[in-house]
């Protein structure tokens, strides 16, 4: 099987606790209908240890593979 890849890069919001903005699991959704899956999710921190944000990397087979 032949794989394609693409990253999502959502900005968090909140300063103690970083949260994800509703309309990102909308997008996630909208992607898993086109036949993405989420592989990883990846939390990208700055000083502190706050959260920035997070690089969701999705993968669906390339058509025509096997």
């Amino acid at each position: 099987m032949k794989w394609e890849y693409r990253q999502l890069d959502v900005p968090t919001r909140g300063m103690l606790s970083a949260r994800l903005p509703d309309d990102c699991f909308d997008e996630l959704n909208r992607l898993a209908n086109e036949g993405w899956e989420l592989v990883q999710a990846v939390p990208v921190a700055v000083g502190a240890g706050m959260t920035e944000r997070v690089i969701f990397i999705l993968r669906r087979e390339l058509k025509g593979s096997v």
